[in-house]
């Protein structure tokens, strides 16, 4: 079996109307796919398009032979994260003052559309200076770990003032 014909079998599942080419990227959105980590975090790679021969093309590599999830996605989930993102940098933080820097990606953007505000808002709170960006995925890593390449994230830190 393809990708497609297989995501779209699993899709159909959870769908009221079926998968199809035309609306693929519109469901894959809110419906990317999870590679899992060690520690039970998940790595996502958004879908972004179909490929020749039944194929998806996703924003970075999945590995041959990788076990692959199929992730549910919401808006209020990614706000509420990305608020707890903040709070953690604040509360680790030993001095407010600095600029706050933010990369959030773009599939972050494009999912939430007009919420996006809502999530900038909540990065911003108690901040003298914010600067970011939308990129096309993030590589980062938790001080644990090897870096990797993220999709749907988004990373803040404070820098030293």
């Amino acid at each position: 079996t393809r990708a497609f014909e297989f995501y779209k079998n699993v899709m159909s599942q959870q769908l009221e109307d079926p998968i199809t080419k035309d609306n693929f990227l519109k469901i894959a959105q809110s419906y990317p796919f999870g590679i899992s980590r060690f520690k039970g975090e998940m790595i996502v790679r958004d879908p972004l398009a179909l490929a020749q021969k039944g194929g998806i093309v996703c924003a970075g590599e999945i590995p041959e032979n990788t076990s692959l999830y199929i992730l549910k996605g919401d808006r209020d989930t990614l706000i509420s994260a990305a608020s707890a993102a903040r709070q953690e940098v604040d509360q680790k933080s030993q001095s407010k003052d600095g600029t706050v820097m933010v990369m959030d990606c773009i599939s972050r953007v494009l999912f939430l559309g007009n919420d996006f505000q809502k999530e900038a808002d909540q990065l911003c709170l108690q901040s003298s200076h914010v600067i970011g960006m939308a990129c096309v995925g993030e590589i980062a890593n938790n001080g644990e770990e090897p870096l990797n390449f993220y999709n749907k994230t988004c990373v803040i830190v404070r820098l030293a003032a």
